[in-house]
């Protein structure tokens, strides 16, 4: 008979880290851990319906790699947040065309919420 080792949750937690620390100094990170996320706020301006924001963020949610959708029908926008490499940008509007509602992008972040790309015009700004 083996010797069985219980764990408790924490300590579980503590060994996996532990592991991920020691693979990240070997060189050996798994791919996973090193995917990007992103976030894009999405421009949606032909929702004219209660119904329309949940039928975009459905159509975002069953996108593999997006980890949350919230759609405002006020502002007509989606805010996305996603695996960079598992899903882009353009396939992110692809997504929502083919639902009916097509998007453009007003603007994406890196997971450092440093700003990449905008197509927003501010207006007069001095």
């Amino acid at each position: 008979m083996k010797p069985r080792i219980l764990m408790s949750k924490k300590s579980t937690a503590t060994t996996v880290m532990s592991l991920v620390l020691l693979a990240s100094a070997l060189g050996i990170m798994p791919t996973t851990a090193l995917a990007e996320t992103r976030s894009v706020n999405l421009m949606v301006p032909t929702m004219d319906c209660g119904m329309c924001p949940i039928t975009v963020r459905k159509a975002l949610e069953n996108l593999d790699g997006v980890e949350q959708a919230k759609v405002d029908f006020g502002d007509k926008t989606a805010w996305v947040i996603f695996d960079d490499d598992k899903v882009s940008v353009e396939r992110l509007m692809e997504a929502t065309k083919d639902a009916g509602y097509p998007s453009e992008v007003i603007e994406a972040r890196k997971n450092n919420d440093s700003k990449e790309h905008s197509n927003v015009n501010k207006g007069n700004e001095s």
